[in-house]
């Protein structure tokens, strides 16, 4: 009984860390792209900056 509980925690537990993991990669390719274009828009028009 014991070890079937432990086993669904597990699942469950690596699951989630699974999820969490390709949620947070998928935030921060977003956030790069975002990054890069704003960096290139910075690039683009520095004369807006000022």
């Amino acid at each position: 009984m014991l070890t079937s509980i432990r086993n669904v925690i597990f699942k469950t537990k690596n699951f989630f860390k699974s999820k969490f993991l390709t949620v947070t990669v998928r935030i921060r390719n977003c956030f790069r792209t975002f990054l890069f274009k704003h960096m290139n828009t910075i690039r683009a028009s520095p004369s807006k900056m000022k």
